[in-house]
């Protein structure tokens, strides 16, 4: 958003590698009344920007600067994944996030921000929870931010270290209906560990960390309680970081 312009106002979509946003949509909430005033619908195929994930930018049009605005990220299906606001918070009365509370991301653009400037998320990690939102910086439209990395991170994915040069050796079956196999070839003995996580980042399923001796050996995961869709399965062994793409089927 720029708010002294206000041009060129857009929003960053972040996620997985590969996911397609047909059938998403943003939300424009009025802060003042709770209600939509206008619908994005989105389009395209997140891109790989590193460790499977990247970013999408839209034109949103003119984004409201009132004394309290926000959006909601809705699915296919209509419900909501995220729900922000900036400048203060407020309840929903319509729309897909009705009776929802916007969470306040607690920085915002003043008057004098340029219209390159954009409120955006900064550090390092894989879910929305491993990054802060920082103040107006220069924008890096349709790419990840400047002060944006994703890769390790995230409390369930610090590994430890050790000399194995061999990880996993598949993901199976693919697509899925809820059971899966990783496939691991060790050449040393190492801690593993598996993390799910879902278009937005999110860790939705795992495995907690566990010591393998060196050679072949499978680890069972349940998928069976996910929504059907595509997810990435971010394998930890070691040193090692592995992501591999799997399709939840139903």
């Amino acid at each position: 958003e720029n708010r002294r312009d206000d041009v060129e106002e857009g929003v960053e979509v972040a996620g997985t590698a590969g996911i397609s946003l047909a059938g998403w949509s943003l939300s424009l909430y009025n802060g003042a009344n709770g209600r939509v005033y206008r619908t994005v619908p989105l389009s395209g195929v997140v891109d790989d920007e590193g460790a499977g994930f990247g970013a999408v930018w839209f034109d949103t049009g003119v984004l409201q600067n009132g004394p309290v605005e926000g959006l909601a990220l809705v699915d296919p299906t209509g419900a909501v994944v995220q729900f922000l606001s900036y400048e203060g918070t407020f309840a929903a009365t319509d729309g897909p996030a009705s009776g929802q509370t916007a969470t306040d991301i607690g920085v915002e653009e003043s008057r004098y921000s340029s219209t390159r400037q954009t409120l955006q998320l900064t550090g390092m990690g894989t879910t929305y929870a491993d990054f802060t939102w920082d103040s107006p910086r220069a924008g890096t439209r349709g790419r990840r931010n400047r002060t944006q990395t994703f890769g390790t991170p995230s409390a369930t994915l610090a590994p430890a270290a050790s000399a194995v040069r061999t990880a996993t050796a598949g993901v199976y079956p693919n697509p899925t209906r809820g059971p899966l196999s990783l496939a691991l070839a060790l050449d040393a003995g190492a801690d593993v560990s598996a993390d799910v996580v879902d278009a937005l980042g999110r860790r939705v399923a795992g495995l907690a960390p566990r010591a393998l001796g060196a050679g072949a050996q499978t680890l069972a995961l349940d998928l069976g309680d996910l929504p059907a869709g595509v997810y990435v399965v971010r394998v930890v062994v070691g040193d090692r970081v592995e992501a591999h793409r799997v399709t939840v089927a139903r």
